[in-house]
């Protein structure tokens, strides 16, 4: 086990130890940040016809890919319930505790600056583990009978926020770093496959619940701020992605069923929605990304599905019909640092220019064919690489 780290990070007017904080990696959770942005610092595969460099299969498949510094790629596991991989490919360690610890169930692992990689499993766990060997910390149970499909959240204090549906109760959690209860909040609605979003001061979390609506809390407490249900068509998918992107002016987005919203964060507020982007009678079924401009770039499923920028006052920028098949269901994008988006659907994945032909159509750079259909998003490395989840297989994406 590697000793914590002893930085100082401001939270509110206080200097607090920066024990588990999110770790300055590559990639270092669900969609790269804790506002869920899924903009990296680095770029992808510039093309035009990039190459697997490798293929890991092991029953992978549940989870996003998680990278760390040197090109560590943490994947959710079928059986172990994390795997590490070095650059090349080569398994680092997988995590047993002695034997197998639990199945992945769709939480992402996340992070810590303290050298520690967190995640859930079909278990009813949420585990800690060492980054660098694979041995176990701790682990959370959640005795409510459910699942841990939610990525947890890093806060600046070290705080761990994850959370389980919980046979439809939808138990939102904090945890100290040593994995014990900071504190519960029960939202009475499902909280399945998303990240809870922080706020860029750590004060606030927001989560989207039920597919409906978003929910704002405490961060440091866990009292309920406001919450608000924007959408009247329900959840639209078991599996569709719900996580609330925060922007820089701390906007925040929210894809439901019926619409991209974008909504006031003020604590003391309702949520109002300040705007909403409609594609009828097309449904969103992923969480959007967002770009360093305020553009967000998500994909809507229906008879012709297709992908869509959208300006940072709800109008529409630009649109791709991506063809008569496929649905982005929890296929949220990924931005680069020169703007290039990454998107998977279906079999494919997909390489987009930021600003489109500039006539309001989506320009694809390069698309590469995969044998199964896609049920994650990419994440972007710092060698022009992308690594993705196809089928029970991991692929690292290169020029």
């Amino acid at each position: 086990m590697r000793p914590l780290l002893h930085a100082l990070v401001l939270v509110g007017l206080v200097w607090v130890p920066a024990f588990a904080q999110l770790a300055n990696t590559p990639w270092p959770k669900f969609q790269h940040d804790a506002q869920n942005t899924g903009r990296s610092q680095f770029n992808g595969p510039a093309g035009p016809a990039p190459l697997v460099a490798w293929e890991y299969a092991n029953s992978v498949g549940r989870t996003a890919v998680t990278i760390g510094n040197g090109g560590v790629a943490y994947v959710g596991d079928g059986k172990k319930p994390i795997t590490a991989l070095s650059r090349d490919g080569d398994v680092i360690w997988f995590m047993s505790n002695g034997r197998i610890a639990g199945q992945a169930a769709g939480s992402t692992p996340a992070l810590g600056a303290n050298d520690v990689v967190y995640m859930g499993e079909r278990g009813n766990n949420l585990w800690a583990a060492d980054s660098g060997d694979g041995a176990v910390q701790w682990k959370f149970f959640v005795t409510t009978d459910g699942d841990v499909r939610v990525s947890p959240t890093i806060g600046l204090d070290g705080t761990v926020f994850m959370g389980s549906s919980s046979l439809g109760a939808g138990r939102l959690y904090a945890l100290n770093p040593d994995g014990t209860q900071k504190w519960l909040s029960t939202l009475g609605a499902n909280i399945d496959n998303l990240s809870p979003a922080l706020s860029q001061d750590g004060q606030t979390l927001y989560v989207g619940y039920g597919g409906i609506g978003v929910a704002a809390f405490d961060a440091q407490t866990g009292d309920e701020l406001w919450r608000n249900k924007v959408s009247r068509r329900g959840p639209g998918g078991a599996a569709a992605n719900r996580s609330v992107v925060i922007g820089a002016d701390g906007t925040l987005y929210f894809a439901a069923r019926d619409g991209v919203f974008a909504l006031d964060p003020n604590r003391d507020g309702t949520g109002q929605v300040l705007w909403q982007f409609e594609a009828r009678p097309l449904i969103f079924q992923s969480c959007p990304a967002l770009g360093a401009d305020g553009t967000l770039y998500i994909g809507a499923s229906g008879a012709v599905p297709t992908f869509f920028a959208i300006n940072p006052d709800g109008t529409e920028r630009w649109s791709y019909p991506m063809g008569p098949r496929g649905r982005f269901l929890n296929n949220q994008a990924a931005v680069g640092a020169n703007g290039t988006v990454y998107v998977t659907f279906d079999h494919g994945l997909y390489s987009f220019t930021a600003g489109g032909d500039g006539s309001g159509v989506g320009v694809v750079n390069w698309m590469m064919g995969f044998p199964r259909r896609f049920k994650n998003g990419p994440s972007i490395g710092d060698a022009g690489d992308l690594y993705v989840v196809n089928g029970f297989k991991l692929f690292r994406v290169v020029d």
